[in-house]
């Protein structure tokens, strides 16, 4: 996937999981823990896996 597209991705499961999408809260903390749409924070992605449960 190009980057464009990621960054995309990453948008919209922003504005998803503030709406309390449990899904995207998951796929945001994917995007963190790889790199995609967004810089690599892996303290980022444990949050946003924490707030998926």
């Amino acid at each position: 996937m190009e980057e464009a597209d990621e960054a995309k991705k990453f948008e919209q499961y922003q504005k998803e999981a503030a709406n309390g999408s449990a899904e995207a809260q998951y796929n945001m903390g994917l995007c963190y823990q790889h790199g995609q749409g967004v810089e690599e924070d892996t303290k980022q992605a444990i949050e946003w896996y924490t707030k998926a449960v």
